[in-house]
């Protein structure tokens, strides 16, 4: 599929949700599938912008990730939304 002119011509970006395991589970085999994943960036070229997701991924692992996807020079943007939720509270009961 990622080989073929038609599909790659109309695929506008690539998202990898849950991003922050793309090291770890690439890498212990117990989801073989993100280690593949900087193969099918090189299949579908340069041109297609990448969009990594996920609610709880450290700073740390930004380098890690770009490694893994062999991504060297790349173009980057982070929103960093924090966590204070004001709206959202926790209550611990005996």
């Amino acid at each position: 599929l990622f080989r073929t002119n038609s599909f790659r011509d109309r695929l506008v970006c690539s998202i990898v949700d849950e991003a922050h395991v793309i090291p770890l589970w690439g890498a212990t085999g117990f989801r073989r599938d993100y280690a593949d994943l900087k193969t099918v960036r090189v299949i579908i070229g340069s041109s297609v912008p990448w969009m990594g997701m996920s609610a709880t991924m450290p700073t740390h692992l930004f380098e890690e990730i770009f490694k893994s996807l062999d991504m060297p020079n790349r173009p980057f943007w982070g929103i960093d939304m924090g966590s204070d939720r004001p709206n959202v509270q926790q209550h611990v009961r005996p």
